[in-house]
């Protein structure tokens, strides 16, 4: 079950992680957009 557990933990590290990446490459674009 601990093993489990962790690597469920892991996982949804790892999509925040990414999800939050992705936000700012997003914003981050958008705002190249409206500066330029």
């Amino acid at each position: 079950m601990m093993p489990l557990l962790s690597t469920e933990s892991r996982i949804d590290l790892y999509t925040a992680f990414g999800c939050t990446a992705l936000f700012l490459l997003v914003v981050s674009a958008s705002a190249r957009r409206v500066f330029r």
